[in-house]
């Protein structure tokens, strides 16, 4: 039924119900029109989606942001920083009190980025440090940001400092933050550290992520464009 993948995809936009994809997991699912013939086209598909959304009491798209703003009226202390205005979206919250767990000089915090977990267009950018006490890395820092550029990376970054009241020098200096291949978040990371040390050295303490590196050189192996079959591994 239509209404179960709904629930099991509440951000399922038509294409990917066509097309058989669960945005949250990304994993591949049945398609609509295994339901249905009539849901092969694009039109149909979003009527129907949006009428068991209304059944269901799910927002429709363009809806998500005033569901975002109810929680942001509800949980006040949560959030630092509230950026709404057209082309310019960007809000960063936390948990106020997780800066205690947060051993900046032992462990390096990692951030990465997923499109998953929202509407279209929109990007979750999370931060992660192990927690002894836990034994478990645990969010510490996060952001909804309106895409992937160096000016929400650099506004994220300056808010994690201050808030954490990151050090980089002395005996409990920063270890160190791993980022995947990003250009826009290496360069908000150097901007935003250049802006909170007045320094240009910001570089010795971005760490690349394995996973993401291999990613890369698996990409451009496969690029013939780049590689010769010949030449390729």
């Amino acid at each position: 039924m239509l209404a179960e993948q709904l629930r099991a995809d509440p951000i399922v936009t038509p294409k990917a119900a066509i097309r058989g994809n669960n945005r949250r997991t990304g994993e591949v699912v049945d398609s609509v029109i295994a339901i249905n013939p009539i849901l092969a086209t694009r039109d149909r598909t979003e009527y129907e989606l949006n009428k068991i959304r209304e059944e269901m009491v799910i927002p429709r798209s363009g809806e998500f942001l005033s569901e975002f703003g109810k929680i942001m009226n509800t949980y006040r202390d949560y959030f630092l920083h509230a950026q709404v205005v057209p082309n310019s979206f960007l809000t960063i919250y936390r948990s106020p009190t997780i800066n205690v767990y947060c051993r900046f000089q032992d462990f390096p915090a990692v951030t990465d980025v997923t499109y998953k977990a929202v509407e279209k267009g929109y990007y979750v950018c999370t931060t992660v440090i192990y927690v002894p006490e836990l034994k478990r890395h645990t969010v510490i820092f996060q952001a909804l940001l309106g895409g992937q550029k160096e000016k929400y990376f650099s506004q994220y970054f300056v808010a994690f400092f201050v808030d954490h009241k990151v050090r980089f020098d002395g005996t409990n200096s920063f270890f160190g933050m791993m980022l995947d291949f990003s250009m826009a978040q290496v360069n908000g990371f150097q901007q935003a550290y250049k802006r909170y040390t007045g320094k240009d050295d910001g570089m010795r303490y971005v760490k690349g992520c394995y996973m993401h590196w291999m990613q890369s050189v698996y990409r451009i192996n496969n690029n013939h464009n780049i590689i010769k079959p010949e030449e390729s591994v």
